[in-house]
């Protein structure tokens, strides 16, 4: 009956989508609302765009400090909650000060360097089996912006149960309904990292690579391709796996990799590192087929820097034609963008 009122309405909606754990928000208004004409006057009030994150309590930091202290076999489950952070180094700076492994999730490999010899490897569907090994080798386990989400969890069955578990992330009631945590740390994930540093955690007895992991092959196995062709398959089409490879190599630090779905996006998720520096983003959720395509478009424009950047979408044929105008849009604007089909 007002229209005037959709305003508060729609402040209400960014505010949601802006406050804890960030993400879309639906605003649904009846048609005859969205043809009227709002009164005169009528004005949208100033929203603070960073959110609504309040300071990190540092009684539940120094919590989570001696419960590291007291860990045999800390591991850290690092997810995408820690990629949105401006202060992600400070997670990689803490597991290197301390010698804690880490395993990435699939929509997290982009928070920590998926090459550094701490990294296990990825957990979850068409993931690592050294990341499931590390979880059941940890006493303690430390989830850093990771919501375990189904592509996450699948692979670890009840193994959580039996482990003390810290949860560190934007908001503190998503957890609960999957496991019991013995703390919850409410915050940005590299803010409460940064206390973390500024607190003392030592000395812990934590060794930096386990020693029955020794022997393990790391997570991103390197291929050596010998003679031209040698593993080419039968019909001498270059297959995924070396398809994949030949990325690994050329792709070039501070680049984007955008993953579509389907069986090309779990063997993509399972051989490409994110590239240094740069995102690697994949379809989870609802991510349907053919996003990536578009999604480059986004983000070879939207890095921080405002500067495009080399984006590369590793797609499968359907699903790149599922979007022909996106193609379009590419070559007008002239951007940086390799579709890998």
């Amino acid at each position: 009956e007002d229209p005037g009122a959709a305003l508060g309405q729609l402040d209400e909606a960014i505010e949601v989508s802006l406050e804890g754990r960030p993400g879309a928000t639906v605003l649904l208004l009846p048609r005859d609302i969205l043809l009227s004409e709002l009164p005169y006057g009528c004005e949208s009030r100033a929203i603070d765009p960073r959110g609504g994150l309040g300071e990190v309590a540092f009684d539940r930091v120094r919590t989570l400090a001696s419960m590291l202290r007291e860990a045999k076999r800390p591991t850290l489950i690092i997810g995408h909650g820690a990629c949105r952070s401006p202060r992600r180094d400070r997670i990689v700076a803490f597991a290197e000060r301390y010698g804690i492994p880490a395993v990435v999730t699939l929509s997290g490999k982009g928070a920590f360097p998926n090459r550094h010899p701490l990294c296990r490897g990825v957990l979850g569907a068409s993931g690592h089996p050294g990341a499931v090994q590390a979880i059941e080798e940890a006493d303690v386990v430390v989830l850093v912006g990771a919501s375990l989400n189904m592509m996450t969890r699948t692979v670890l069955g009840d193994l959580l149960e039996a482990k003390q578990v810290a949860y560190v992330n934007v908001d503190e009631d998503y957890v609960d309904r999957i496991l019991t945590t013995r703390l919850k740390v409410l915050g940005d994930a590299g803010d409460v990292f940064s206390r973390l540093l500024e607190t003392d955690c030592g000395p812990m007895d934590v060794p930096g690579r386990p020693p029955e992991l020794n022997d393990m092959a790391p997570a991103f196995i390197p291929v050596d391709f010998g003679k031209t062709g040698e593993l080419l398959s039968v019909s001498g089409c270059l297959t995924m796996y070396e398809s994949m490879e030949v990325l690994r190599e050329v792709l070039p630090r501070n680049s984007h990799l955008l993953i579509d779905a389907g069986n090309t996006g779990a063997t993509a998720c399972h051989l490409l590192p994110c590239p240094d520096e740069g995102s690697f983003v994949t379809a989870l959720g609802m991510g349907g087929m053919g996003w990536a395509v578009a999604g480059t478009v986004g983000a070879a424009l939207g890095g921080p820097d405002q500067e495009p950047r080399l984006t590369v979408a590793v797609v499968g044929d359907v699903a790149h034609l599922m979007n022909g105008s996106e193609n379009n849009t590419i070559v007008e604007y002239q951007l940086p963008v390799v579709l890998v089909v």
